[in-house]
């Protein structure tokens, strides 16, 4: 950002605004990028107001916008500064144990995203040894989303009950968990719950 931004550092708001621009795409495209091959989000920003796709969001995009700022404003001053007090000798040990540090970095995630993608392999990729698998349909549509040729069939296949299980003689827990239940039943709640995220089906 240092190189396309030099000139905005007379105007703090275009600066500003510039940070935010190159770190909110760049955010953006590598939330996608990393998606797509370790089959999963690195992180979620779904809850937060003002989010696109879940990658960037407006309360983020303001800070990469103020860290970008500082960075450029008093990082760089700052970097220059230490790079002429510093003798020449020690300054290049620190420059190949930074360059170090990088390469060890870059190892490192090659070797995450490898071991995600090895933990989370394409079902498409499993030599058609699956035809059908029964899972929750919340799943099942995140695994329809992320892979081609993937089908929901249509009606319910198995049909569960769920419980909340509590140790045997402990009836004021179980008491408490029934009295919530209720509650939830009798005011609505739980119709609105099966309402938003159940379908009809």
């Amino acid at each position: 950002m240092t190189r396309y931004l030099y000139e905005l550092q007379s105007s703090p708001v275009f600066l500003f605004l510039g940070c935010m621009i190159i770190a909110t795409a760049a955010e953006w495209i590598a939330g996608h990028v990393l998606e797509r091959i370790g089959h999963g989000k690195w992180w979620d920003y779904s809850n937060k107001k003002w989010n696109m796709d879940g990658y960037i969001c407006l309360q983020y995009s303001v800070l990469w916008g103020i860290l970008g700022v500082l960075a450029l404003k008093f990082g760089n001053i700052l970097g220059l500064t230490l790079l002429h007090l510093a003798p020449n000798g020690v300054m290049h040990i620190t420059l190949w144990i930074l360059f170090g540090v990088l390469v060890v970095d870059a190892i490192g995630s090659y070797a995450v995203l490898r071991h995600i993608t090895k933990k989370m392999p394409r079902i498409a990729a499993m030599n058609d040894q699956i035809d059908a698998v029964i899972i929750d349909e919340a799943p099942a549509k995140e695994f329809v989303a992320a892979n081609e040729g993937l089908t929901i069939l249509p009606g319910n296949w198995v049909e569960e009950q769920y419980c909340a299980a509590v140790n045997e003689g402990n009836t004021e827990l179980l008491n408490a968990i029934n009295t919530a239940l209720n509650e939830l039943m009798d005011d609505g709640t739980v119709d609105e719950i099966i309402a938003k995220y159940i379908s009809a089906e």
